[in-house]
């Protein structure tokens, strides 16, 4: 959930024509600060996506998490939506790049959108 928050403000802050590494650094260094922003987003901005942690094992990891949900009868919206996300990139060449990599699906998504596409 903090890869995609942090990915969704990076995609927005480029959507809006400012500068990524700004709005970052102002972001981390307050309520919204996260480890995916330290340690993640300089990695996003350098373009490095290889992993540390694969997105296929992220995707992993929140199959289990809804599955447990279900099991416990728990409702966790946010954690089904991330799932999508991750399903997505890992259905195209993404679940071989790191966790961190999920910034390749929104420049898809925004590409199909232009395209009149819209997929996910």
């Amino acid at each position: 959930i903090g890869v995609a928050a942090m990915t969704e403000a990076m995609v927005m802050a480029r959507s809006s024509g400012l500068d990524v590494a700004q709005v970052l650094d102002v972001i981390g260094s307050g309520a919204a600060g996260s480890w995916a922003i330290q340690n993640y987003a300089p990695r996003v901005l350098k373009g490095e996506l290889g992993p540390g942690f694969y997105a296929k094992h992220m995707l992993k990891d929140l199959r289990i998490a809804g599955r447990e949900a279900e099991t416990s009868n728990t409702s966790l919206p946010v954690t089904g939506l991330v799932r999508e996300l991750y399903t997505a990139l890992c259905a195209g060449e993404g679940a071989e790049l790191g966790n961190h990599a999920l910034i390749t699906l929104y420049d898809r998504l925004l590409e199909e959108t232009t395209k009149g596409e819209r997929r996910l």
